[in-house]
């Protein structure tokens, strides 16, 4: 029931080469967004091939570890 995973948790741990998830679909990361006057806003994009235990794995580690997932 993980809904949420921190930035960097997996970062660089090349023995992770695998990572099944029960629920592959709705997993997303958000963007900040800041105006030149100093207001913004978020933009949500997804994460998706999370049904791919290998490919799951590359992204934890590299593709988007900077990000802070939610589910």
């Amino acid at each position: 029931n993980v809904r949420q995973i921190s930035s960097y948790a997996f970062y660089g741990c090349s023995s992770l080469t695998s990572a099944t998830f029960a629920q592959t679909s709705g997993w997303y990361y958000e963007k900040w967004y800041q105006n030149w006057w100093g207001s913004g806003y978020y933009q949500q994009y997804s994460i998706s091939k999370l049904g791919n235990a290998s490919t799951a794995a590359g992204n934890l580690t590299s593709t988007y570890a900077s990000q802070t997932w939610y589910r």
